[in-house]
């Protein structure tokens, strides 16, 4: 019996997330590749702060920069 991630454990759910890009008025394919990858990155983004324990500080660090250069 192999491990799973956290993130692993959880499914996307198009239909759930579908309302929240429906404003970009993208293909339904475009929709999906859109919906995968903010999933792909939701998903590293969760395992990271499992496997890496200053990584919710590394990114609030990041954050705060990415604002201060808006």
């Amino acid at each position: 019996m192999s491990k799973q991630s956290p993130s692993q454990q959880l499914a996307l759910d198009y239909a759930r997330y579908r309302a929240h890009v429906a404003p970009l008025n993208l293909s339904r394919e475009q929709e999906d590749a859109l919906l995968r990858d903010l999933w792909a990155i939701t998903q590293t983004l969760l395992d990271q702060s499992f496997i890496a324990p200053t990584y919710p500080q590394q990114f609030a660090i990041a954050a705060q920069a990415f604002r201060a250069h808006r």
